[in-house]
């Protein structure tokens, strides 16, 4: 029997399960809550911001299709979105969405916006 990677209390094997599964994305079986992130975007034409918890480990993109769908679920074609952070007005770059959001900075809150443009027609 290997027993190489076990310790008494399963705590090794356990921790590196959390990590492996925060690092894709998904919620450990613990305290999830304590470690979401809250995120709160608003939309110029939307009656009220929308929120929603995150892991840590999501990508901004991620956040960025589900704002979009929330708030402009039949959107027009000639429109292109983007996130900016709603406090700094940081506009996020396409590299930036590829981060997560802890990557970005939020720990525990982030408040963002969705904004429109005209896609370009060059």
């Amino acid at each position: 029997m290997n027993t190489t990677n076990e310790t008494p209390d399963g705590a090794q094997s356990d921790a590196a399960g959390l990590a492996a599964s925060a690092e894709h994305g998904g919620h450990d079986q613990g305290d999830k809550r304590a470690h979401d992130v809250a995120v709160k975007c608003d939309y110029i034409s939307a009656d009220e911001p929308i929120h929603r918890k995150f892991p840590p480990a999501t990508l901004l993109a991620a956040v960025k299709q589900w704002a979009r769908e929330e708030l402009v679920p039949n959107p027009p074609s000639d429109k292109a979105y983007y996130l900016n952070d709603d406090k700094s007005r940081h506009r996020f770059t396409a590299e930036e969405e590829q981060k997560t959001l802890v990557q970005l900075g939020y720990q525990h809150n982030a408040h963002l916006r969705l904004n429109e443009e005209q896609a370009s027609g060059a």
